[in-house]
């Protein structure tokens, strides 16, 4: 999240091996590159804890690990390092610098749902910047508790925030991206509030602040917000402008993350237009390019994993040469315990492995598995149909309108309505069935060992649930309904041919009124 980056120091200044560790930490984190500020904040903290021991360096040390803890979503080792943190400044007497440990303790609560504790947490995390006389960070505080209450539509308190993080910032010119990071929170409240014109304009502001910071990645983020607003407001030339322009300033930062935002942005983009060509195409170039952010994150986290295993192991044999004048017992108990840290490894390389493969095959708005899980299922499952001979059936469902509630309620509550709707699909599927998200506003519903009569009365079910649900919680006058088209095996021998056949039944269900299931 680029308003929780803290500014980093030249790790040319950096004298002693402890400082340029920690510099490195900081410069590693402000690239996105948390792994490496998780190697170089752990061997800054060994080669601390090796010598004499310095408890303002190890504050740094304890706030950096956190920090890139927390942003590989790893938030309990996260919260036990920034907890270490804010206890070694006190430890010390300076309370007061551990407002960036502080800050990312907030975060970690805010990422895990609890925002009381969250919002507590920032304000000692700000109480404690001003007392240090760190106006930056002051305003790094505040600009995330204005994000926080953005993302929880409180739209007077994310102003109030943003604004005096703004004021705070308004005379730093060494930090006008962040300044910029504001007002481009500010412009994001004027969209939901449908006032176009004034978010117009704060777009505008956010964009100079950002080009004075020289900050590719907030310029890529407030290019990608200003042209999603102009694909509403159905200026397709402007539109396409800026949505290109944050792809380009994403690709030349290398912040891949930003780099599949804009794909997506000019996919939908596209496709409102009417360029269903180069919507298809901006859609692929997303997928890929996401899929290559997870699956180095996942390579990165296992290589990160089997060097710690291997140090374990090298330590291992250390003390074995150690000990072997050592009493035997005394050797027995040691060996037992770096047996056992050995173990402690491998079964967190084998968690790891598990998380980051369900990381790889699931859709991140919906929760439920994603197009690449889905390719593999399918040819596993009708391979096992074929073998014991026992019927599988597809069905593809699709929300009917959905473009319209984009349009009419706004992207955010769309993807509202897609995790609700997959939660009414997922109460009522059975244990065996698995759902994908098949592209936009499609799933697939795999049932093996079942006909296309029986899947077809499972998807009725599923149908009008979707239709008696009270649509109201998510917004008021809001009505989602869907149609469904089934087949089976039945109808072809492969994969894609039971996906098409599905998919036909489907387009029949919307051609002849939609809300219904249609079955091959």
């Amino acid at each position: 999240m680029t308003g929780r980056n803290d500014r980093i120091e030249d790790s040319s200044l950096a004298e002693s091996p402890v400082e340029r560790m920690l510099a490195e930490a900081g410069r590693a984190f402000h690239a996105s590159e948390y792994l490496a500020t998780e190697r170089a904040a752990r061997q800054a903290l060994e080669e601390l804890r090796a010598g004499p021991g310095d408890g303002l360096s190890e504050g740094e040390a304890l706030t950096w690990l956190g920090a890139a803890l927390t942003q590989q979503s790893r938030y309990q080792e996260a919260l036990v390092k920034l907890k270490d943190a804010e206890r070694k400044y006190g430890e010390i007497g300076r309370p007061e610098l551990a407002s960036r440990a502080l800050n990312y303790l907030a975060v970690v609560h805010e990422e895990l749902g609890d925002l009381d504790k969250a919002f507590e947490i920032y304000q000692r995390a700000e109480r404690a910047a001003e007392a240090a006389g760190n106006v930056e960070m002051q305003a790094r505080v505040l600009a995330n508790v204005g994000e926080a209450y953005v993302n929880l539509h409180r739209h007077e308190e994310a102003l109030a925030a943003l604004g005096r993080s703004a004021a705070l910032l308004a005379p730093l010119e060494e930090h006008r991206s962040l300044f910029g990071w504001c007002l481009l929170g500010v412009a994001r409240i004027y969209v939901e509030l449908g006032e176009h014109a004034t978010a117009l304009e704060v777009f505008s502001s956010a964009l100079d602040a950002a080009r004075k910071g020289e900050s590719l990645r907030v310029m890529a983020e407030i290019h990608t917000a200003l042209g999603s607003l102009l694909v509403d407001m159905g200026d397709q030339k402007e539109a396409v402008v800026n949505l290109r322009q944050a792809l380009a300033l994403a690709e030349e930062a290398g912040v891949r993350q930003e780099v599949f935002k804009a794909h997506l942005a000019l996919s939908r983009g596209y496709e409102k237009f009417g360029d269903f060509r180069a919507a298809l195409e901006h859609y692929r170039q997303y997928h890929e390019a996401r899929g290559q952010v997870f699956d180095e994150l996942a390579k990165e986290k296992i290589d990160s994993l089997s060097a710690e295993i291997e140090l374990v192991k090298v330590r291992h044999e250390q003390e074995i040469s150690h000990l072997r004048n050592v009493e035997l017992a005394s050797a027995n108990q040691l060996l037992e315990r770096q047996k056992e840290d050995l173990e402690r490894a491998n079964e967190l390389l084998a968690q790891q492995a598990v998380e980051l493969d369900k990381l790889s095959v699931h859709d991140s708005l919906t929760g439920v598995n994603n197009r690449r899980y889905l390719d593999r299922h399918l040819i596993e499952e009708m391979e096992r149909s074929r073998r014991h001979g026992h019927p599988i059936s597809v069905a593809m469902l699709d929300a009917d309108h959905f473009k319209l509630v984009n349009d009419r309620f706004s992207h955010r509550i769309g993807d509202v309505v897609l995790r609700t709707l997959m939660t009414i699909v997922c109460k009522r599927k059975r244990r065996s069935d698995a759902v994908a998200r098949y592209g936009g506003e499609e799933f697939v519903i795999v049932f093996p060992e079942t006909t296309a009569e029986h899947a077809t009365v499972a998807c009725e079910g599923i149908r009008a649930a979707v239709e008696e649900y009270d649509w109201s919680e998510v917004h008021e006058g809001l009505r989602v309904t869907v149609s469904i088209g089934v087949a089976s095996n039945e109808h072809a021998d492969d994969p894609q041919g039971l996906l098409d056949a599905a998919d036909k039944c489907l387009y029949e269900a919307k051609q002849t009124g939609r809300n219904r299931v249609v079955t091959r």
